[in-house]
């Protein structure tokens, strides 16, 4: 029953997920988009800190069950909230729900290379940020014996992604979006490559706070390169925004995901193979974000409202 019903709870956050991005994308495009995204990010990555806090609140009142059925009341109460939203694509931009439509949209949205290589940074990037978020608790308490520190470690470091994600819409808002990421995945490699460095000079185990102080720059600049990715991937995109969208979320939750894990399977006494995914990851994402210029994809649907006339 818990796995059946976690089943539903995903298709819930799926459509939570695709559903936010494209109504940014029907509302905004190009640096707007990314400075709305940061901002809308930077509410979501309170969640790491706030969670903790409300599931201990909950089980020093009450059972373990009801930690489990308070998202579903919440969930409940953002459906119900939810009917007070207007759609956010007109109604002569939507297109029919048939294979047809649904195949040509596939093929229009993975055939821009735009898309493909800002999809495959976020997707790469998010490996080694999700081999991070499920492997943090093993490595402060298993490796560094220090799992007194694990809430305020991870609290920490979920604040300074919030901090991040902030700073980027400012950023954005005077550099633009291609100027932002390219800068901000620059920095990346170089963290990754200081990280490992340390990471191998100290045979696998450095300095606790030296190491996690480095993966929360890390981690903030992944969170703040992300909103100007998605941004600039969907920025071609027009009535095929939701499947871009769905496209884009499926192939960094399931892709990196995969990815992710295998960092975590060589995560046994060191803390270097995670050091290693970073520098990989930051290599990749260096090429792909340096590998073209302005995109000569034509935008497939673009509004007045979206060229702002």
């Amino acid at each position: 029953m818990i796995l059946a019903a976690r089943f539903v709870v995903g298709l819930g956050a799926a459509a939570l997920s695709v559903g936010a991005v494209t109504s940014v994308r029907d509302r905004f495009m190009g640096d707007k988009m990314a400075r709305t995204m940061s901002l809308i990010m930077t509410i979501f990555l309170f969640v790491p800190i706030v969670a903790p806090i409300v599931g201990t609140a909950i089980l020093s009142i009450s059972s373990w069950q009801v930690v489990f059925l308070t998202p579903a009341i919440v969930g409940v109460v953002v459906f119900i909230w939810s009917f007070r939203l207007r759609e956010s694509l007109t109604a002569e931009r939507r297109l029919p729900l048939d294979v047809t439509t649904l195949v040509k949209s596939v093929r229009q949205v993975t055939g821009n290379w735009t898309y493909v290589r800002y999809t495959a940074i976020v997707t790469i990037m998010f490996s080694a940020f999700s081999s991070y978020v499920s492997s943090s608790e093993h490595m402060i308490s298993e490796i560094y014996k220090r799992p007194e520190l694990f809430t305020w470690i991870f609290g920490g470091i979920g604040l300074t992604m919030a901090i991040f994600t902030f700073l980027n819409a400012q950023f954005v808002r005077r550099f633009g979006a291609r100027r932002t990421v390219r800068t901000l995945l620059t920095v990346y490699v170089i963290l990754a490559g200081i990280l490992l460095a340390l990471t191998l000079a100290l045979h696998g185990t450095p300095n606790i706070f030296v190491f996690f102080g480095i993966v929360a720059l890390l981690q903030g600049v992944y969170v703040a390169a992300e909103p100007n990715s998605s941004a600039l991937a969907l920025e071609p995109m027009g009535t095929t925004a939701g499947m871009a969208a769905a496209i884009y979320g499926t192939s960094f939750f399931v892709v990196g995901s995969f990815l992710g894990s295998f960092i975590d399977r060589q995560l046994i006494d060191s803390v270097t193979p995670l050091a290693v995914g970073y520098l990989i990851a930051g290599l990749v994402v260096v090429i792909l974000v340096y590998s073209g210029r302005t995109s000569t994809n034509p935008v497939i649907t673009t509004t007045a409202a979206e060229t702002g006339d």
